[in-house]
């Protein structure tokens, strides 16, 4: 089962509410006989997670929340016996205040007039560069965090062109 940010996250909750909502999924999870959350930790080219690489995503505020939500969901999930893994998007970067999209505007999927796709704007997996860094993004996990598994999603480019996905 995901576990989407908009249900994990409320920018204007504090922490105890947002440790509460977290509860609350969890124990819907195990009390539905599942045994293993996929719980998403990268959205739009930003993170749900305290890291070197990322911003802190849109709703959590753009802003470090006063506690790590992946740590807090992965000891909630083990103590309920649930496996907990990461959920990415994986290429897509819609998010305006994504670094990624500010620090490498050439790393942009691009339509066939080479103009910079900004609707449903994702990075060119095409590109080493690009490769790389969403390797550096799961090694970061993977080197703090006792996750059980890696789940990439949105592994594509932009699928339209800046015409189509105006009128979309």
């Amino acid at each position: 089962i995901w576990s989407i940010t908009w249900n994990q996250f409320s920018a204007s909750a504090s922490v105890d509410a947002l440790k509460a909502r977290a509860d609350a999924i969890l124990d819907k999870h195990v009390e539905a006989g599942m045994n293993a959350i996929l719980w998403q930790v990268r959205q739009g080219g930003t993170v749900y997670y305290p890291s070197a690489i990322e911003p802190w995503g849109s709703y959590i505020g753009y802003a470090d929340p006063g506690y790590d939500p992946l740590a807090y969901a992965i000891e909630g999930a083990h103590k309920r016996g649930l496996e907990l893994h990461a959920w990415f998007n994986t290429f897509h970067t819609s998010s305006d205040s994504a670094r990624i999209n500010i620090e490498h505007p050439d790393w942009i999927c691009r339509d066939g007039y080479d103009t910079p796709m900004s609707a449903s704007r994702c990075v060119s997996p095409g590109l080493k560069a690009v490769r790389d860094y969403t390797v550096n993004l799961v090694a970061e996990i993977v080197a703090n965090y006792d996750i059980d598994g890696i789940h990439f999603d949105y592994v594509r480019w932009n699928e339209y062109n800046n015409t189509e996905a105006s009128i979309l």
